[in-house]
């Protein structure tokens, strides 16, 4: 690696006791990417694919996030970290991208408010399944296996419907693609991009190609009924009385035919393994925060009395069973809505975001002058960012009532800036910012986010509310893998229903 500086020079800092390029530059020592922060300065950070990676403070976000694609790739980026050419797919990047921001924009987030009772009802159905309704006792179950059944469960619901989100033999072939599809996207992308990755590629790019094959038995035949009524003309006009009980497929396929690329080969192929990568990437996603959520919520003290006050907040808003369907309830659970921001923030998925390659001949000239040449990986240590004392006050304690008082003060002050510049608007717990990239930003923000939110948002008020979980003693450590922050899947919680039957459609109180 030869990285040719002008103007400023970059850091060249040394992690524990690995030297980071030391025939380059006399390392700074440190111990922590976090001690950076009061430089304020690019530095260089090593990388198991020996990729020149360059890291950038936060004054650069907003820099970084507006340079165009022909400047700055991301695709790119993710064409190596995903291991893409090693991937069982036969769909171009460029299109899957196309088709989730078009999809997700289109026929999901605008639609959220019209697939709330869906949403509800799956997760009453699949949190009182997993977690028991049997009130006199106590049961032990995995957390991360649970969530990633409600999440499972929930996100086929709004995908495909009550065909395939109760059918036990396609969600468990789903959840071994996932799997599959998970290990191979976060190893091969950890690999030297000669030999081993290779290698490795090719042996995990099996297993996960017999599963989406068996997924998309499942999923095939749906989509083409789907295609087919949406070509006849006669139930063209059907569907379209149908209003709001018009499935996600069925808008899906009418967004697509809005595509200004056609679709080479069979419609209903091209479809389907689409819906399998949008399943794969919103639901591996948003089950990995849901159990760093639930383990920061069981694990604070008992001085914030944590589980409890959520249930109270729960409680107050969802009176009746019409609550739980009306969009308006989701905006007053803003204790929620802050314990979900506020875990999010603290325990990023990635520990680097919005890695992007320096594409012109020339390199580039960063804001403060420094030159980076062409093919280094530029990004931010989003983990770092986010426990930065100078962005939020005692960043690395966890705090759930931390946007709470952020809003009182911007209610109090009437004006759009507090804090460090994050306005009222600024603080649900999908909405990036500057100084929060949990979900990314900019262009590079996930299109589904207001859809994980709304969802987490649900579950959280569903468990709190019906069910008892003895606290855990300690918060398990998160397992680090290359850029992952992975949350403990071995944890097992103690719960029990309080002992209504939800599924009666009561009222809470």
């Amino acid at each position: 690696m030869c990285l040719s500086v002008q103007a400023n020079e970059l850091v060249y800092p040394e992690f524990g006791t690995v030297a980071l390029y030391p025939s380059m530059h006399k390392p700074i020592c440190v111990t922590q990417a976090s001690e950076y922060g009061s430089i304020h300065r690019p530095y260089v950070v090593p990388d198991t694919t020996l990729q020149e990676l360059v890291m950038l403070p936060q004054k650069h976000v907003k820099w970084l996030s507006s340079q165009p694609e022909s400047v700055l790739s991301l695709e790119a980026v993710r064409h190596e970290r995903n291991g893409v050419k090693y991937l069982p797919t036969s769909l171009d990047p460029k299109s899957t991208l196309l088709f989730i921001d078009k999809i997700i924009g289109q026929s999901l987030s605008q639609s959220l408010d019209l697939i709330q009772s869906d949403m509800y009802d799956e997760i009453r159905h699949v949190v009182d399944a997993t977690l028991g309704i049997d009130g006199s006792t106590w049961r032990e179950v995995n957390l991360n296996e649970a969530l990633s059944r409600i999440i499972e469960g929930t996100g086929n619901r709004v995908l495909f419907g009550l065909s395939l989100c109760r059918n036990a033999t396609y969600l468990l072939l789903l959840r071994v693609f996932i799997i599959s599809m998970g290990i191979s996207t976060l190893v091969i992308g950890q690999l030297p991009p000669w030999v081993l990755r290779p290698v490795v590629g090719v042996s995990l790019s099996v297993p996960t190609f017999i599963f989406k094959k068996l997924c998309m038995s499942y999923v095939q035949p749906l989509v083409k009924r789907r295609l087919q009524t949406v070509q006849d003309s006669a139930s063209e006009k059907e569907v379209g009385s149908e209003g709001k009980s018009q499935d996600f497929v069925t808008q899906s396929i009418k967004s697509v035919k809005k595509f200004k690329n056609s679709i080479e080969g069979d419609v209903s192929t091209y479809l389907t393994e689409q819906f399998l990568i949008l399943a794969f990437a919103g639901i591996a996603t948003t089950s990995a925060a849901a159990t760093n959520i639930l383990l920061d919520i069981l694990s604070a003290g008992p001085d914030l009395n944590l589980y409890e006050t959520l249930r109270i907040e729960a409680k107050s808003v969802l009176h009746l069973e019409n609550d739980w369907i009306a969009p308006a309830s989701m905006k007053k659970l803003v204790i929620i809505d802050s314990t979900i921001r506020e875990s999010l923030r603290k325990n990023t998925l990635q520990s680097r975001v919005l890695l992007k390659k320096v594409m012109p001949k020339d390199g580039v000239v960063l804001p403060d002058g420094t030159h980076v040449p062409r093919g280094t990986w530029l990004g931010v240590p989003v983990q770092a960012m986010q426990q930065d004392d100078n962005l939020y006050q005692n960043a690395q304690h966890y705090d759930p009532l931390r946007f709470v008082r952020m809003r009182e003060q911007v209610n109090r002050a009437n004006v759009a800036e507090v804090s460090g510049g994050e306005g009222k608007d600024l603080l649900d717990a999908a909405q990036p910012s500057d100084k929060y990239l949990s979900f990314s930003y900019g262009r590079s923000a996930c299109p589904g986010r207001w859809f994980a939110a709304r969802l987490l948002k649900l579950m959280i008020a569903y468990i709190v509310l019906h069910y008892d979980i003895k606290p855990l003693g300690h918060r398990p450590e998160n397992i680090s893998f290359g850029d992952a922050s992975i949350p403990s899947f071995t944890t097992t919680i103690m719960n029990s229903q309080q002992g209504h039957k939800p599924s009666q459609y009561t009222p809470i109180f």
